[in-house]
Protein backbone atom coordinates (compact mmCIF):
# COMPACT_ATOMS: atom_id res chain seq x y z
CA UNK A 1 0.00 0.00 0.00
CA UNK A 2 1.19 3.33 -0.62
CA UNK A 3 -0.50 6.66 0.24
CA UNK A 4 0.38 9.86 -0.05
CA UNK A 5 -0.06 11.61 3.76
CA UNK A 6 0.06 15.64 3.68
CA UNK A 7 1.49 18.04 6.51
CA UNK A 8 -2.05 19.57 8.19
CA UNK A 9 -2.00 22.89 9.75
CA UNK A 10 -4.96 24.20 8.83
CA UNK A 11 -6.37 27.64 10.78
CA UNK A 12 -2.70 27.43 13.27
CA UNK A 13 -2.17 30.79 13.32
CA UNK A 14 -4.86 32.44 13.45
CA UNK A 15 -4.12 33.95 16.77
CA UNK A 16 -0.66 35.80 15.44
CA UNK A 17 -0.55 39.18 17.31
CA UNK A 18 -1.94 41.58 15.46
CA UNK A 19 -0.14 44.95 14.55
CA UNK A 20 -0.62 47.85 16.33
CA UNK A 21 0.32 51.34 14.31
CA UNK A 22 0.49 54.64 15.92
CA UNK A 23 -0.20 57.28 13.30
CA UNK A 24 1.41 60.36 12.67
CA UNK A 25 -0.12 63.44 11.55
CA UNK A 26 -1.71 63.23 7.96
CA UNK A 27 1.10 65.24 5.95
CA UNK A 28 -0.11 67.70 3.04
CA UNK A 29 -0.85 66.21 -0.24
CA UNK A 30 -2.43 63.19 1.52
CA UNK A 31 0.86 61.58 2.12
CA UNK A 32 0.69 59.47 5.35
CA UNK A 33 4.32 58.69 5.26
CA UNK A 34 7.65 58.32 3.68
CA UNK A 35 9.42 55.21 4.01
CA UNK A 36 13.14 55.84 2.89
CA UNK A 37 14.28 52.42 5.11
CA UNK A 38 13.08 49.21 6.69
CA UNK A 39 14.57 47.56 9.66
CA UNK A 40 13.60 43.64 10.60
CA UNK A 41 13.90 43.60 14.35
CA UNK A 42 14.95 40.55 16.08
CA UNK A 43 16.95 37.51 15.20
CA UNK A 44 13.97 35.19 13.49
CA UNK A 45 14.42 36.22 10.12
CA UNK A 46 15.29 33.53 8.50
CA UNK A 47 15.87 34.76 5.10
CA UNK A 48 18.93 36.50 4.49
CA UNK A 49 20.21 40.67 4.91
CA UNK A 50 20.35 40.96 1.13
CA UNK A 51 17.00 39.32 0.31
CA UNK A 52 15.18 40.86 2.70
CA UNK A 53 16.48 44.71 1.29
CA UNK A 54 15.62 43.07 -2.18
CA UNK A 55 12.41 42.43 -1.37
CA UNK A 56 12.02 45.59 0.87
CA UNK A 57 12.96 47.93 -1.74
CA UNK A 58 9.88 47.69 -3.68
CA UNK A 59 7.97 49.30 -0.84
CA UNK A 60 9.80 52.12 0.13
CA UNK A 61 8.73 55.78 -1.08
CA UNK A 62 5.58 57.05 -0.10
CA UNK A 63 2.23 55.76 1.39
CA UNK A 64 -1.00 57.00 2.05
CA UNK A 65 -2.97 54.64 4.35
CA UNK A 66 -1.82 51.33 6.36
CA UNK A 67 -2.58 49.20 3.85
CA UNK A 68 0.25 49.84 1.69
CA UNK A 69 2.53 49.92 4.72
CA UNK A 70 1.42 46.93 6.13
CA UNK A 71 1.78 45.53 2.52
CA UNK A 72 5.35 45.59 2.82
CA UNK A 73 4.83 42.79 6.08
CA UNK A 74 2.92 40.90 3.67
CA UNK A 75 5.53 40.83 0.89
CA UNK A 76 8.20 39.22 3.58
CA UNK A 77 6.30 36.93 4.97
CA UNK A 78 4.90 35.39 1.46
CA UNK A 79 8.46 35.12 0.83
CA UNK A 80 9.33 33.14 3.82
CA UNK A 81 6.74 31.15 3.48
CA UNK A 82 7.36 30.64 -0.43
CA UNK A 83 10.86 28.88 1.13
CA UNK A 84 8.91 26.91 3.96
CA UNK A 85 8.75 29.27 6.67
CA UNK A 86 5.29 28.55 7.04
CA UNK A 87 5.25 29.44 10.92
CA UNK A 88 6.68 33.08 10.61
CA UNK A 89 5.05 35.90 11.14
CA UNK A 90 5.72 39.56 9.64
CA UNK A 91 3.88 42.58 12.12
CA UNK A 92 4.43 46.32 11.73
CA UNK A 93 4.96 47.09 15.71
CA UNK A 94 3.93 50.27 17.26
CA UNK A 95 6.16 52.78 16.56
CA UNK A 96 6.47 56.80 15.62
CA UNK A 97 8.25 56.91 13.02
CA UNK A 98 11.33 58.89 12.47
CA UNK A 99 13.72 60.07 9.65
CA UNK A 100 11.77 57.90 7.36
CA UNK A 101 12.55 54.95 8.95
CA UNK A 102 9.91 52.12 9.71
CA UNK A 103 10.09 49.03 11.67
CA UNK A 104 9.07 45.53 11.31
CA UNK A 105 9.17 42.50 13.63
CA UNK A 106 9.02 38.69 12.88
CA UNK A 107 7.76 36.56 14.90
CA UNK A 108 8.73 32.54 14.99
CA UNK A 109 6.23 29.72 16.49
CA UNK A 110 8.39 27.11 17.85
CA UNK A 111 6.89 23.83 18.21
CA UNK A 112 6.01 23.74 22.28
CA UNK A 113 4.91 20.39 22.73
CA UNK A 114 5.47 17.12 19.85
CA UNK A 115 3.71 13.78 20.50
CA UNK A 116 2.87 10.64 18.94
CA UNK A 117 -0.40 8.62 18.61
CA UNK A 118 -1.93 5.98 16.84
CA UNK A 119 1.48 3.45 16.83
CA UNK A 120 1.39 0.34 18.12
CA UNK A 121 4.03 -1.66 16.75
CA UNK A 122 6.20 1.11 16.38
CA UNK A 123 8.21 3.27 19.34
CA UNK A 124 7.75 6.95 19.32
CA UNK A 125 11.79 7.32 18.82
CA UNK A 126 11.35 5.18 15.88
CA UNK A 127 8.95 7.48 14.92
CA UNK A 128 10.36 10.65 15.45
CA UNK A 129 13.98 9.53 13.67
CA UNK A 130 12.49 9.51 10.45
CA UNK A 131 11.35 13.24 10.88
CA UNK A 132 14.42 15.09 11.81
CA UNK A 133 12.71 18.29 11.19
CA UNK A 134 10.59 17.79 13.56
CA UNK A 135 11.77 18.81 16.95
CA UNK A 136 10.47 20.65 20.20
CA UNK A 137 11.43 23.75 20.73
CA UNK A 138 12.14 25.02 16.58
CA UNK A 139 9.94 26.21 13.88
CA UNK A 140 10.12 23.14 11.18
CA UNK A 141 10.58 24.10 7.32
CA UNK A 142 7.29 22.72 6.04
CA UNK A 143 9.23 22.35 2.36
CA UNK A 144 11.78 20.18 4.45
CA UNK A 145 9.45 18.08 6.74
CA UNK A 146 7.39 17.33 3.69
CA UNK A 147 9.94 15.91 2.10
CA UNK A 148 11.01 13.43 5.36
CA UNK A 149 7.54 12.67 5.52
CA UNK A 150 7.04 11.44 2.06
CA UNK A 151 10.32 9.27 2.40
CA UNK A 152 8.98 7.80 5.70
CA UNK A 153 5.67 6.77 3.99
CA UNK A 154 7.76 4.59 1.58
CA UNK A 155 8.10 2.31 4.51
CA UNK A 156 5.99 -0.75 3.88
CA UNK A 157 4.79 -1.10 7.33
CA UNK A 158 3.70 2.53 8.40
CA UNK A 159 2.01 5.05 7.29
CA UNK A 160 2.62 8.67 9.05
CA UNK A 161 0.66 12.32 9.07
CA UNK A 162 1.13 15.58 10.88
CA UNK A 163 -0.97 17.71 12.19
CA UNK A 164 0.04 20.82 13.54
CA UNK A 165 -1.80 23.56 15.89
CA UNK A 166 -2.42 26.22 18.07
CA UNK A 167 -0.66 25.63 21.45
CA UNK A 168 -1.84 26.56 25.07
CA UNK A 169 1.39 28.36 25.28
CA UNK A 170 1.50 31.21 24.05
CA UNK A 171 3.46 32.06 20.40
CA UNK A 172 3.92 28.52 20.19
CA UNK A 173 2.42 25.37 18.16
CA UNK A 174 1.90 21.91 19.13
CA UNK A 175 2.76 18.82 16.60
CA UNK A 176 0.84 15.42 16.62
CA UNK A 177 2.49 12.52 14.62
CA UNK A 178 -0.70 10.22 13.73
CA UNK A 179 0.54 7.12 13.05
CA UNK A 180 -1.32 3.58 11.07
CA UNK A 181 0.62 0.82 11.50
CA UNK A 182 1.01 -2.78 10.80
CA UNK A 183 3.24 -5.40 13.06
CA UNK A 184 7.16 -4.95 11.32
CA UNK A 185 7.51 -9.01 11.37
CA UNK A 186 5.06 -10.41 8.54
CA UNK A 187 4.70 -14.11 6.74
CA UNK A 188 2.69 -13.83 3.63
CA UNK A 189 1.35 -16.19 1.45
CA UNK A 190 0.19 -15.69 -2.51
CA UNK A 191 -2.01 -17.46 -5.00
CA UNK A 192 -1.87 -16.43 -8.65
CA UNK A 193 -2.97 -17.72 -11.90
CA UNK A 194 -5.11 -18.04 -15.57
CA UNK A 195 -7.07 -20.16 -16.70
CA UNK A 196 -5.46 -22.12 -19.93
CA UNK A 197 -4.03 -20.28 -22.79
CA UNK A 198 -4.75 -20.90 -26.28
CA UNK A 199 -1.93 -22.46 -27.20
CA UNK A 200 -0.86 -24.80 -24.30
CA UNK A 201 2.88 -25.73 -25.82
CA UNK A 202 4.19 -23.18 -24.09
CA UNK A 203 2.93 -23.53 -20.53
CA UNK A 204 2.03 -27.24 -20.65
CA UNK A 205 4.58 -28.37 -17.91
CA UNK A 206 5.00 -25.01 -15.62
CA UNK A 207 1.22 -25.35 -15.62
CA UNK A 208 -1.11 -21.85 -15.11
CA UNK A 209 -0.66 -21.09 -11.40
CA UNK A 210 2.10 -19.76 -8.92
CA UNK A 211 1.96 -20.19 -5.11
CA UNK A 212 4.47 -18.01 -3.45
CA UNK A 213 5.02 -17.99 0.58
CA UNK A 214 7.35 -15.51 2.03
CA UNK A 215 8.64 -13.66 5.05
CA UNK A 216 9.38 -9.89 5.74
CA UNK A 217 11.12 -8.17 9.08
CA UNK A 218 10.86 -4.39 8.19
CA UNK A 219 12.56 -2.64 11.10
CA UNK A 220 15.73 -4.81 11.64
CA UNK A 221 18.39 -2.66 14.25
CA UNK A 222 15.08 -0.27 15.05
CA UNK A 223 16.30 1.52 11.94
CA UNK A 224 13.48 0.51 9.56
CA UNK A 225 15.59 -1.93 7.13
CA UNK A 226 13.28 -4.07 5.60
CA UNK A 227 14.36 -7.59 4.53
CA UNK A 228 12.67 -9.73 2.41
CA UNK A 229 12.75 -13.09 1.18
CA UNK A 230 10.31 -15.22 -1.19
CA UNK A 231 10.08 -18.51 -2.97
CA UNK A 232 7.89 -19.01 -5.58
CA UNK A 233 6.39 -22.71 -7.43
CA UNK A 234 3.82 -23.88 -9.37
CA UNK A 235 1.26 -25.84 -7.02
CA UNK A 236 0.94 -28.93 -9.77
CA UNK A 237 4.29 -28.51 -11.17
CA UNK A 238 6.31 -28.42 -8.15
CA UNK A 239 10.29 -29.44 -9.39
CA UNK A 240 9.57 -27.90 -12.44
CA UNK A 241 8.87 -23.90 -10.80
CA UNK A 242 11.66 -22.34 -8.88
CA UNK A 243 11.50 -18.89 -8.09
CA UNK A 244 13.09 -17.06 -5.53
CA UNK A 245 13.69 -13.82 -4.20
CA UNK A 246 15.25 -11.31 -1.90
CA UNK A 247 14.83 -7.88 -1.62
CA UNK A 248 16.53 -5.23 1.55
CA UNK A 249 15.40 -1.28 1.66
CA UNK A 250 16.93 0.86 3.75
CA UNK A 251 16.30 4.16 4.14
CA UNK A 252 18.50 7.63 5.31
CA UNK A 253 15.70 9.70 6.47
CA UNK A 254 18.84 12.84 7.21
CA UNK A 255 19.78 12.29 3.29
CA UNK A 256 16.74 11.96 1.79
CA UNK A 257 17.64 8.52 0.45
CA UNK A 258 16.64 5.12 0.25
CA UNK A 259 19.13 2.17 -0.68
CA UNK A 260 17.54 -0.76 -2.69
CA UNK A 261 19.09 -4.29 -3.13
CA UNK A 262 17.68 -7.31 -4.67
CA UNK A 263 18.55 -11.10 -6.03
CA UNK A 264 16.42 -13.24 -7.90
CA UNK A 265 16.79 -16.44 -9.49
CA UNK A 266 14.09 -18.19 -11.49
CA UNK A 267 13.64 -21.37 -13.73
CA UNK A 268 11.17 -20.15 -15.95
CA UNK A 269 10.97 -17.74 -18.61
CA UNK A 270 8.53 -15.86 -17.32
CA UNK A 271 6.29 -14.60 -14.58
CA UNK A 272 6.76 -12.56 -11.55
CA UNK A 273 8.41 -12.79 -8.58
CA UNK A 274 7.38 -10.99 -5.46
CA UNK A 275 9.68 -9.49 -3.15
CA UNK A 276 9.06 -6.86 -0.25
CA UNK A 277 5.85 -5.23 -1.74
CA UNK A 278 7.44 -4.49 -4.90
CA UNK A 279 6.60 -7.19 -8.40
CA UNK A 280 9.91 -7.99 -10.37
CA UNK A 281 8.66 -8.99 -13.65
CA UNK A 282 11.15 -11.84 -14.73
CA UNK A 283 11.89 -11.46 -18.61
CA UNK A 284 13.97 -14.97 -19.02
CA UNK A 285 14.93 -17.68 -16.83
CA UNK A 286 18.54 -16.98 -15.25
CA UNK A 287 20.04 -15.30 -12.12
CA UNK A 288 19.56 -11.55 -11.71
CA UNK A 289 20.76 -8.55 -8.95
CA UNK A 290 20.77 -5.26 -8.67
CA UNK A 291 21.04 -1.74 -6.58
CA UNK A 292 19.44 0.87 -6.52
CA UNK A 293 20.20 4.16 -4.76
CA UNK A 294 17.43 7.09 -4.84
CA UNK A 295 17.37 10.55 -3.91
CA UNK A 296 14.03 12.76 -3.31
CA UNK A 297 15.04 16.30 -4.58
CA UNK A 298 12.80 19.64 -2.73
CA UNK A 299 9.42 19.65 -3.83
CA UNK A 300 7.84 22.12 -6.15
CA UNK A 301 4.59 23.28 -4.35
CA UNK A 302 2.32 20.10 -4.09
CA UNK A 303 4.95 18.42 -6.81
CA UNK A 304 7.76 15.70 -5.50
CA UNK A 305 10.47 14.42 -7.06
CA UNK A 306 13.03 12.42 -7.41
CA UNK A 307 15.96 10.91 -9.22
CA UNK A 308 17.98 7.34 -8.48
CA UNK A 309 21.45 5.43 -10.34
CA UNK A 310 20.74 1.76 -10.38
CA UNK A 311 23.02 -1.25 -11.43
CA UNK A 312 21.78 -4.57 -12.47
CA UNK A 313 23.28 -7.85 -13.51
CA UNK A 314 21.23 -10.10 -15.65
CA UNK A 315 21.94 -13.55 -16.73
CA UNK A 316 19.68 -14.86 -19.24
CA UNK A 317 19.26 -18.85 -19.97
CA UNK A 318 16.97 -19.14 -22.41
CA UNK A 319 15.99 -21.64 -24.91
CA UNK A 320 13.00 -19.45 -25.95
CA UNK A 321 13.19 -16.92 -28.40
CA UNK A 322 10.72 -14.33 -30.23
CA UNK A 323 6.66 -15.42 -30.31
CA UNK A 324 7.48 -18.03 -27.99
CA UNK A 325 9.28 -20.30 -30.74
CA UNK A 326 11.66 -23.16 -29.13
CA UNK A 327 15.16 -22.12 -29.68
CA UNK A 328 18.84 -23.97 -28.84
CA UNK A 329 19.58 -23.27 -25.28
CA UNK A 330 21.41 -20.68 -25.10
CA UNK A 331 22.94 -17.71 -22.43
CA UNK A 332 23.27 -14.06 -22.50
CA UNK A 333 24.15 -11.54 -19.95
CA UNK A 334 23.92 -7.71 -19.59
CA UNK A 335 24.70 -5.09 -16.56
CA UNK A 336 22.66 -2.15 -17.67
CA UNK A 337 23.37 1.06 -15.87
CA UNK A 338 20.21 3.13 -15.26
CA UNK A 339 19.44 7.19 -14.57
CA UNK A 340 16.13 7.87 -13.78
CA UNK A 341 13.88 10.90 -12.75
CA UNK A 342 10.97 10.52 -11.73
CA UNK A 343 7.58 13.19 -10.52
CA UNK A 344 4.95 13.27 -9.31
CA UNK A 345 1.67 15.71 -8.38
CA UNK A 346 -0.58 14.85 -5.44
CA UNK A 347 -3.86 16.51 -4.41
CA UNK A 348 -6.87 14.53 -2.29
CA UNK A 349 -8.50 14.14 -5.52
CA UNK A 350 -5.79 12.08 -7.49
CA UNK A 351 -2.74 12.06 -8.70
CA UNK A 352 -0.58 12.37 -11.85
CA UNK A 353 3.32 10.92 -12.04
CA UNK A 354 5.94 10.60 -14.90
CA UNK A 355 9.11 8.92 -14.92
CA UNK A 356 11.89 8.72 -18.05
CA UNK A 357 14.76 6.43 -17.54
CA UNK A 358 18.05 6.21 -19.76
CA UNK A 359 20.03 2.72 -19.75
CA UNK A 360 23.50 2.24 -20.81
CA UNK A 361 25.16 -1.45 -20.94
CA UNK A 362 28.24 -1.21 -19.21
CA UNK A 363 29.64 -4.63 -20.11
CA UNK A 364 31.40 -6.76 -17.51
CA UNK A 365 28.25 -9.22 -17.06
CA UNK A 366 28.59 -12.74 -17.68
CA UNK A 367 27.76 -13.86 -21.21
CA UNK A 368 28.07 -10.22 -22.72
CA UNK A 369 30.54 -10.91 -25.41
CA UNK A 370 30.01 -10.18 -28.76
CA UNK A 371 29.48 -14.16 -29.23
CA UNK A 372 27.12 -14.60 -26.87
CA UNK A 373 24.84 -11.40 -27.94
CA UNK A 374 24.84 -12.48 -31.78
CA UNK A 375 24.00 -16.14 -30.51
CA UNK A 376 20.84 -14.57 -28.65
CA UNK A 377 19.84 -12.18 -31.29
CA UNK A 378 21.31 -11.55 -35.03
CA UNK A 379 22.80 -7.84 -34.80
CA UNK A 380 22.89 -7.34 -31.06
CA UNK A 381 25.61 -5.31 -30.07
CA UNK A 382 26.57 -5.49 -25.84
CA UNK A 383 27.56 -1.37 -26.07
CA UNK A 384 23.36 -1.05 -26.17
CA UNK A 385 21.46 2.11 -25.58
CA UNK A 386 17.81 2.52 -24.10
CA UNK A 387 14.71 4.86 -23.12
CA UNK A 388 12.47 3.43 -20.43
CA UNK A 389 9.56 5.73 -19.48
CA UNK A 390 5.97 5.83 -17.70
CA UNK A 391 3.23 7.74 -17.00
CA UNK A 392 0.54 6.69 -13.70
CA UNK A 393 -2.69 8.66 -13.48
CA UNK A 394 -5.39 8.53 -11.16
CA UNK A 395 -8.74 10.45 -10.47
CA UNK A 396 -11.20 10.00 -7.60
CA UNK A 397 -15.11 10.91 -8.46
CA UNK A 398 -17.77 12.11 -6.21
CA UNK A 399 -19.61 8.64 -5.10
CA UNK A 400 -16.69 6.42 -4.70
CA UNK A 401 -16.00 5.84 -8.91
CA UNK A 402 -12.17 6.25 -9.80
CA UNK A 403 -10.36 6.59 -12.87
CA UNK A 404 -6.63 5.07 -13.28
CA UNK A 405 -4.58 4.95 -16.40
CA UNK A 406 -1.13 3.94 -16.73
CA UNK A 407 1.29 3.94 -19.54
CA UNK A 408 4.90 2.58 -20.13
CA UNK A 409 7.51 2.72 -23.27
CA UNK A 410 10.77 1.91 -24.25
CA UNK A 411 12.61 2.99 -27.56
CA UNK A 412 15.93 2.16 -28.61
CA UNK A 413 17.26 2.06 -32.02
CA UNK A 414 19.15 -1.17 -32.29
CA UNK A 415 18.59 -4.75 -32.19
CA UNK A 416 18.58 -6.19 -28.25
CA UNK A 417 18.87 -9.30 -27.08
CA UNK A 418 15.26 -10.93 -26.20
CA UNK A 419 15.43 -9.96 -22.41
CA UNK A 420 16.40 -6.32 -22.42
CA UNK A 421 13.13 -5.96 -24.91
CA UNK A 422 9.95 -4.34 -24.46
CA UNK A 423 6.96 -7.20 -23.63
CA UNK A 424 3.26 -7.11 -23.66
CA UNK A 425 1.42 -9.62 -22.57
CA UNK A 426 -0.06 -10.99 -18.92
CA UNK A 427 -1.35 -8.99 -15.95
CA UNK A 428 0.79 -6.07 -15.86
CA UNK A 429 0.28 -5.29 -19.54
CA UNK A 430 -2.24 -6.64 -22.02
CA UNK A 431 -4.57 -9.15 -20.09
CA UNK A 432 -5.70 -12.14 -22.04
CA UNK A 433 -1.87 -12.91 -23.18
CA UNK A 434 0.33 -15.06 -22.43
CA UNK A 435 3.27 -13.13 -20.34
CA UNK A 436 5.31 -11.25 -22.68
CA UNK A 437 4.10 -13.00 -25.57
CA UNK A 438 4.93 -10.50 -27.93
CA UNK A 439 8.29 -8.46 -27.64
CA UNK A 440 10.49 -5.74 -29.12
CA UNK A 441 13.10 -3.26 -29.07
CA UNK A 442 10.41 -0.44 -29.00
CA UNK A 443 7.28 -0.60 -27.81
CA UNK A 444 4.45 0.72 -25.44
CA UNK A 445 1.32 -0.56 -23.18
CA UNK A 446 -1.49 1.47 -21.97
CA UNK A 447 -4.19 0.24 -19.58
CA UNK A 448 -7.19 2.81 -18.41
CA UNK A 449 -9.18 1.32 -15.30
CA UNK A 450 -12.37 2.04 -13.94
CA UNK A 451 -13.42 1.01 -10.61
CA UNK A 452 -17.06 1.67 -9.69
CA UNK A 453 -18.35 2.14 -6.05
CA UNK A 454 -18.50 -0.70 -3.40
CA UNK A 455 -20.53 -3.20 -4.59
CA UNK A 456 -20.76 -4.95 -1.20
CA UNK A 457 -18.67 -5.56 1.70
CA UNK A 458 -15.79 -4.05 0.39
CA UNK A 459 -15.94 -5.69 -2.76
CA UNK A 460 -15.05 -3.53 -5.88
CA UNK A 461 -16.17 -3.87 -8.98
CA UNK A 462 -13.82 -2.57 -12.22
CA UNK A 463 -14.11 -2.53 -16.35
CA UNK A 464 -10.64 -2.47 -18.31
CA UNK A 465 -9.01 -1.92 -21.20
CA UNK A 466 -5.36 -2.87 -22.51
CA UNK A 467 -3.09 -2.19 -25.44
CA UNK A 468 0.53 -2.71 -26.14
CA UNK A 469 2.61 -2.16 -29.71
CA UNK A 470 5.77 -3.33 -30.37
CA UNK A 471 8.21 -2.90 -33.10
CA UNK A 472 12.20 -5.25 -34.01
CA UNK A 473 14.61 -2.11 -35.08
CA UNK A 474 16.27 -4.69 -36.96
CA UNK A 475 14.02 -7.53 -38.61
CA UNK A 476 13.88 -11.09 -37.24
CA UNK A 477 13.30 -13.52 -40.02
CA UNK A 478 9.90 -15.50 -39.90
CA UNK A 479 8.56 -12.66 -37.46
CA UNK A 480 6.58 -9.87 -37.97
CA UNK A 481 8.71 -6.63 -37.84
CA UNK A 482 5.77 -5.03 -35.60
CA UNK A 483 2.96 -6.38 -33.68
CA UNK A 484 0.04 -5.08 -31.40
CA UNK A 485 -2.72 -6.36 -29.42
CA UNK A 486 -5.72 -5.42 -26.95
CA UNK A 487 -8.22 -6.73 -24.43
CA UNK A 488 -11.48 -5.39 -22.48
CA UNK A 489 -13.05 -7.07 -19.44
CA UNK A 490 -14.35 -6.70 -16.18
CA UNK A 491 -13.30 -7.36 -12.82
CA UNK A 492 -13.49 -7.37 -9.07
CA UNK A 493 -10.99 -6.43 -5.90
CA UNK A 494 -11.74 -7.09 -2.53
CA UNK A 495 -9.39 -6.60 0.26
CA UNK A 496 -9.96 -7.45 3.89
CA UNK A 497 -8.73 -5.64 6.96
CA UNK A 498 -5.63 -4.98 4.90
CA UNK A 499 -4.37 -7.88 5.29
CA UNK A 500 -6.36 -10.09 2.42
CA UNK A 501 -6.15 -9.07 -1.22
CA UNK A 502 -8.04 -10.43 -3.75
CA UNK A 503 -8.97 -10.06 -7.65
CA UNK A 504 -10.01 -11.47 -10.72
CA UNK A 505 -10.47 -9.81 -14.09
CA UNK A 506 -12.03 -11.86 -16.70
CA UNK A 507 -10.09 -10.60 -19.90
CA UNK A 508 -11.35 -10.56 -24.24
CA UNK A 509 -8.99 -10.44 -26.75
CA UNK A 510 -10.19 -7.60 -28.57
CA UNK A 511 -6.67 -7.52 -31.38
CA UNK A 512 -5.08 -10.92 -30.62
CA UNK A 513 -1.03 -11.86 -31.23
CA UNK A 514 -0.22 -12.84 -35.24
CA UNK A 515 0.71 -16.36 -34.77
CA UNK A 516 -0.19 -16.50 -31.11
CA UNK A 517 -3.46 -15.73 -28.92
CA UNK A 518 -6.11 -15.10 -31.62
CA UNK A 519 -8.81 -12.28 -31.28
CA UNK A 520 -11.95 -13.54 -29.10
CA UNK A 521 -9.84 -15.75 -26.67
CA UNK A 522 -11.22 -15.34 -22.96
CA UNK A 523 -8.94 -16.02 -20.11
CA UNK A 524 -9.76 -15.30 -16.15
CA UNK A 525 -6.65 -13.87 -13.97
CA UNK A 526 -7.10 -14.11 -10.60
CA UNK A 527 -4.96 -13.75 -7.40
CA UNK A 528 -4.97 -13.71 -3.76
CA UNK A 529 -2.48 -12.50 -1.19
CA UNK A 530 -2.42 -12.76 2.50
CA UNK A 531 -0.45 -11.80 5.29
CA UNK A 532 -0.13 -12.95 8.62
Amino acid sequence: MRHTCAVVAGAVLAFATTAVFSQPSQAPGGVLLEIKRFVVEGDANPLSQQETDAILARHLGTHKSLDTIEAAARALEDAMREQGYSFHRVIVPAQRPAAGELRLRVLRFNIAQLTVSGNQNFSNENILRALPELQAGQSPDVRELSRQLALANEHPAKRLSIQIKESQKRDHLDAEVKVRDVPAMQTFVGLSGHTRDHDNTINRNTGYTRLTVGHQQSNLFDRDHAATVAYTTSPDHLDDVKQIGAFYWLPLYGYHTTLNAYWTYSDVDTGTVGVGGQNFDVSGRGEFWGLRGTYALPKLGLVSQNVSLALDDRYFKSDVGFQGIALPSSVVGSRPLSLRYAVQHAQAEGSIGAQVEYVHNLRGARADDDLAYSTARVGADPNWNAWRYGIDASYSFSGGWNLSGRFRGQYADEALIPGEQFGVGGTSSVRGLRDRETTGDRGHSFTAELQTPELYAGIVPFVFFDYGSVKHVVPVVGVDSSNSASSVGVGLKWNWQRKLEVSAALANVVDGVAGGTPQGHVKLHFSAFYRF
